[in-house]
């Protein structure tokens, strides 16, 4: 299916947008002031070794420290892993890392709420046709180029170049690659990490080694493909930047790269902004008039089919397989879209026909197969649910646009003006004491307003049995859950 990129560059950040027939499917945003670090070789020092974490923490430059799992600490099995009576036992982190010591890592995964960024010693380079391993000495081809003979000729053509029992995958932008094309990337790798070694020696620690290409770059590197009709660009300087990568890289795309010279900024003038305002709302509507809740925490994502409106036409079984059916369709779609990883739960509606339950599957495995990010699929539970995995690429959409709301501290939710004003009374009975004369309530105009009205004898009543006067200040800048009482002299 034929694809567009926009490239939206501005003084405060990028933003990508990648779009099949109009409609958004991909979104890439990044921030002057926070650029994204997977991908990036930092020369660490080891801060803490924790055992009953299984892993360490990393000064590697930033803020907040990195994490490694003893998983990621090494690269040769033989090495991490012990042989006792035919099984491998991982060997524990205090026998792998110590305080002081330097380690030369790779982000793998940006920090998200408490959790700081994750990094590997197990480093790898990525480039147009393959990704360079060090210390693997693997050759893998991707498993979304099917053809047999293919994968024989591009293994055969890695095999050729190997050095020192290096690894490479072979990605999928490979397929019916010319070899030399192949062999001239593997080169660029190759020499690109002698300069990370070499400069890794010299660094003191911590220090930042390596940093992946820039946004746009990366970007065009790792999506472009045979369906790409299209890139167009909104700034001079990112134009000149691409030109002379995709000539390098990918001669053949130069022909569809277009700075955009309209006045309407380029974003307005494709309609994807109010995509990408829709892609942050819980709320999705199906086309039949069902919906879909996604609700994004901590631990995982859930997703809740809806029939909404939707009554169907002859039975109730039939409303629903069809609800179920095009959630199924339009999940992958909203995941990829959203950049949601990890853990999600989707609680179909209940199903008795077994066809149905299987063929639901189906759908939401062909949406699956288009997605460039690995996922797990379970079958449909007793209870309707499917449980899946999504490995995770970097932040998703609604961390990246958004932030816990300060009313409700990313509940969702606030207390209502009526327990809100409970609160405030208990406080006063709890704090009775301290008050000689008087006390003032200060809390939003929509508190006070229900203290005043919704029973206007509980202040008085209050007030007497205390014997101290009850003052009220409504304040604009309070949000609703918000109040202080303090004691005054009158």
């Amino acid at each position: 299916m034929e694809e567009e990129i926009f490239i939206n560059a501005t003084q405060s950040g990028c933003r990508i947008a990648i779009a099949e027939r109009g409609l958004l499917r991909d979104i890439f945003i990044e921030r002057t002031h926070n650029p994204g670090t997977i991908g990036n070789i930092y020369k660490g020092k080891v801060t803490r070794v924790l055992p009953g974490m299984g892993g360490a923490f990393i000064d590697i430059g930033n803020e907040r420290d990195a994490f490694i799992h003893t998983k990621d600490v090494l690269n040769s099995a033989s090495v991490i892993f012990t042989k006792e009576n035919l099984k491998y036992t991982r060997r524990p982190i205090f026998e792998l890392l110590h305080e002081g010591q330097e380690l030369l890592v790779q982000v793998t995964k940006e920090p998200s709420g408490n959790k700081s960024q994750s990094v590997t010693s197990n480093i790898s380079l990525a480039s147009r046709y393959l990704v360079y391993m060090p210390y693997s000495s693997q050759v893998v081809i991707s498993q979304r180029i099917e053809d047999q003979k293919e994968c024989e000729r591009l293994k055969d053509a890695i095999l050729l170049i190997l050095e020192n029992q290096d690894g490479f995958i072979v990605r999928t932008a490979a397929e019916n690659v010319d070899i030399y094309d192949i062999h001239k990337d593997a080169k660029l790798l190759i020499d690109r990490w002698s300069k990370v070694l070499d400069k890794s020696k010299k660094a003191i620690s911590p220090s930042q080694i390596y940093k992946d290409l820039p946004l746009p770059l990366r970007v065009v590197r790792d999506t472009v493909c045979d369906q790409t009709t299209r890139i167009r660009v909104d700034r001079q300087e990112t134009m000149d930047s691409l030109e002379g990568f995709i000539a390098e890289f990918i001669p053949s795309k130069s022909k569809i790269l277009e700075l955009a010279v309209d006045e309407e900024p380029l974003f307005d003038l494709h309609k994807l902004e109010d995509q990408i305002s829709s892609a942050i709302e819980q709320r999705v509507p199906l086309k039949s008039g069902g919906y879909l809740v996604i609700e994004q925490t901590e631990a995982m994502t859930t997703i809740d089919v809806n029939t909404g409106v939707f009554v169907g036409r002859k039975d109730h079984e039939e409303t629903i397989f069809i609800t179920n059916l095009e959630a199924a369709s339009l999940i992958p779609w909203q995941l990829r879209l959203r950049n949601i990883g990890g853990v999600v739960v989707i609680d179909f509606i209940d199903m008795e026909n077994e066809a149905y339950k299987e063929q639901v599957v189906r759908i939401l495995k062909k949406g699956q197969q288009a997605d460039r990010v690995k996922w797990n699929l379970s079958q449909i539970s007793d209870f309707g649910l499917v449980e899946l995995t999504r490995k995770r690429d970097g932040s998703s959409l609604i961390s990246v646009m958004c932030e816990p709301c300060e009313c409700c501290r990313g509940r969702g939710f606030v207390k209502t003006a009526d327990t809100v004003c409970l609160e405030i009374l208990n406080e006063i009975r709890r704090r009775a004491g301290r008050y000689k004369e008087a006390c003032l309530i200060t809390a939003s105009e929509l508190i006070v307003d229900e203290l005043i009205n919704s029973d206007p004898n509980r202040i008085d009543l209050l007030s007497k049995a205390l014997g101290i006067e009850i003052r009220l200040r409504g304040e604009a800048s309070y949000n609703q859950e918000q109040f202080d009482v303090i004691g005054i002299s009158i």
